[in-house]
């Protein structure tokens, strides 16, 4: 580490704000267009970004850089990046689970006797419809939701931690089912619209 970052680190450590200024406006920029590149994502490379600064500002007394500040920056976005990319992966592929089982509790039966082939089902933009869709369901279902599927939580284990009743849990968990069924069924009759019309 330089003199001049280790002067800035020991400032920080000390709580000295226009050190951290000095930091902040010195590296933000960079910061957010090396996460950008990563992300592809300008809101939420921003966000990491400033997360990671400001974590660091909170935890100014402990912190401990033994390489160049510099490199620690970009090796701690570059980290949280590949976190984030990592989860997002996750909540896609379970995102094909979710609506999988939406089907099998007839999400598509209720317009058509017989079952929809998976090359019909699984449309283009189908994945993106659906973690939009899970994305904007209230605060609540949308919590309750991802705390069941996305982290496999028990409807019990739920309730103890909201603090809410188990048939609450269900209601909200059957709440964001109904809203996936429909925005599927939407889409497909929609695509089905589209066919007809191009015979």
């Amino acid at each position: 580490m330089d003199p001049l970052e280790k002067q800035i680190c020991s400032k920080i450590r000390l709580g000295d704000e226009k050190a951290y200024e000095y930091l902040f406006k010195g590296y933000y920029g960079s910061l957010c267009a090396y996460a950008m590149d990563l992300l592809k994502s300008k809101d939420q490379s921003e966000e990491i970004v400033q997360e990671i600064l400001i974590h660091m500002w909170e935890n100014r007394s402990n912190l401990d850089i033994n390489t160049s500040l510099k490199a620690y920056l970009y090796r701690t976005v570059h980290n949280q990046c590949v976190n984030f990319l990592k989860h997002q992966s996750v909540i896609k592929n379970r995102a094909i689970k979710y609506v999988e089982e939406a089907k099998l509790s007839h999400a598509y039966d209720q317009s058509h006797s017989e079952e929809l082939p998976n090359d019909q089902f699984f449309y283009d933009g189908f994945e993106e419809d659906i973690l939009q869709t899970i994305n904007m369901l209230p605060e609540q279902c949308g919590k309750i939701f991802r705390m069941s599927r996305y982290d496999g939580l028990r409807y019990e284990d739920i309730s103890q931690k909201l603090n809410i009743s188990v048939n609450t849990v269900k209601t909200q968990i059957r709440r964001a089912l109904e809203k996936l069924r429909h925005t599927i069924s939407l889409k497909i009759s929609k695509s089905e619209e589209k066919a007809v019309h191009w015979l």
